[in-house]
């Protein structure tokens, strides 16, 4: 097999004991944990829970997910024959049965050498996706959670707001003279409940195709392409940190995509049961001395623009990225469909 999954851990050990090690099917599949400088105490239940499953226990070389895919891709280059690595998140379930074994092959069927990491299609509860999880129950084939189009969403502010966002925009205005901030983020991520229009426009995103950001919940990460082009930073430790490496490999003219045929439960509201809290961001900012606020800046700071709004300084951005992928997406029109989707290999 050519694929490598690990897990990044951090004093959530028995929400990983109890879901993912109880509910996923790890079947060969090479599976190690990298500890991100857990508890002590956690550690130690870690390590005793990775026994038991025959788990390679590996503490982070460094701090945060960055960090951790990189030690993860370090182990995993002692096996010449693993060419991907499978990032996974605690409160994830791949819904196929045989989900890795149906991935690798795949990812074998396609020409991948200008794709540095990709995610798949995200199914949340309720938000986000609506019924796209009774859908899939049901036998068919929803579209969930595809990605962000940071760059190629050239809608106006009415083209993007739904009906009540024009409502609380209008009495925001009178009342404070001040417009909604979060129409332009929110809006740009490409899910039933947040993008308008999204049925018909997502009808034209299908099978393996690059997008500006994708999910990340779980992502699957170019071995090859993650040594050429990615240095981790210590200042991406959870938040932005896969926006950041999507902005690294999109810089260098390595596409970041999503397949619509394989699917990820992202079950957010699992983690209350092991007192961890639901939106893991709010999470991050008990856990890490880096606020929210300060990494927004310093990604400005490292790319010379806003992640919350680029095309507020559309120009300036167009200019400094013109000649890589950034530039491409920069003109391109998600609502057209993809801005390249990839082929498979032909049978000889």
């Amino acid at each position: 097999m050519t694929l490598g999954v690990f897990y990044s851990s951090y004093n959530n050990y028995d929400l990983l004991k109890n879901e993912g090690l109880q509910k996923i099917n790890f079947e060969d599949v090479s599976l190690i944990n990298i500890d991100d400088h857990s508890l002590p105490e956690e550690q130690i239940k870690g390590r005793e829970i990775c026994n038991q499953k025959n788990i390679p226990f590996i503490v982070n070389e460094g701090k945060g997910l960055q960090y951790a895919c990189q030690t993860a891709i370090n182990y995993f280059k002692k096996n010449d024959s693993i060419k991907w690595v499978i990032c996974l998140q605690q409160d994830t379930f791949p819904l196929e049965d045989n989900f890795f074994k149906e991935l690798n092959d795949y990812i074998e069927e396609y020409s991948t050498e200008e794709l540095g990491a990709f995610g798949f299609n995200n199914i949340f509860d309720k938000k986000y996706t609506k019924g796209a999880l009774n859908e899939y129950k049901q036998g068919k084939k929803p579209k969930g959670f595809l990605g962000i189009f940071v760059f190629s969403d050239k809608r106006n502010l009415f083209q993007k707001s739904f009906f009540t966002d024009l409502i609380k925009q209008f009495l925001k205005y009178i009342l404070k003279h001040k417009k909604i901030d979060y129409i332009h983020c929110y809006r740009r991520w490409f899910a039933k409940t947040s993008f308008k229009n999204f049925d018909k426009i997502s009808k034209k995103y299908n099978g393996l195709f690059a997008i500006d950001i994708p999910p990340w919940s779980v992502v699957a990460i170019n071995i090859k392409n993650w040594d050429k082009y990615i240095k981790p930073d210590k200042e991406f430790v959870f938040h932005l940190w896969f926006n950041d490496i999507s902005m690294q490999f999109l810089s260098n003219n390595i596409y970041v995509g999503c397949t619509s045929d394989f699917y990820i439960y992202n079950n957010q509201k699992i983690k209350k049961k092991y007192g961890i809290e639901e939106i893991s961001v709010n999470q991050d900012q008990k856990n890490m001395p880096i606020t929210t606020e300060e990494t927004l800046n310093y990604f400005r700071k490292k790319w010379g623009f806003s992640y919350i709004n680029p095309r507020a300084d559309y120009q300036k951005v167009f200019k400094k990225y013109r000649n890589t992928f950034i530039g491409k997406l920069l003109v391109h029109d998600c609502t057209k469909g993809p801005i390249h989707i990839f082929k498979k290999n032909k049978k000889v």
